[in-house]
């Protein structure tokens, strides 16, 4: 599956996740921790996975960058029912 936020690359027995918004510092927003959850699920599913890694993609300068936290941008935003988060 494609997903918009994440890499998902699987090769004997083990994924690699890789956080995907580098111009944001790989910020967790709600379309991330979807993909992450949907990913996840998938881990579960599959019998021929034994571990799994997360890693960030490098900062736009080459900077290497796990996670910055929350994206405090969308979160202040606020969600549609008038609260506040992710």
């Amino acid at each position: 599956m494609e997903y918009e936020t994440i890499k998902y690359e699987k090769e004997d027995g083990f994924v690699v996740i890789t956080l995907n918004r580098p111009e944001r510092l790989n910020a967790l927003n709600h379309q991330l921790l979807q993909d992450l959850s949907h990913a996840h699920r998938e881990i579960l599913k599959d019998k021929e996975v034994n571990a799994w890694i997360v890693t960030g993609s490098p900062r736009p300068d080459g900077r290497p960058c796990f996670s910055a936290g929350a994206d405090l941008k969308t979160t202040l935003r606020g969600n549609h029912d008038g609260t506040i988060g992710i």
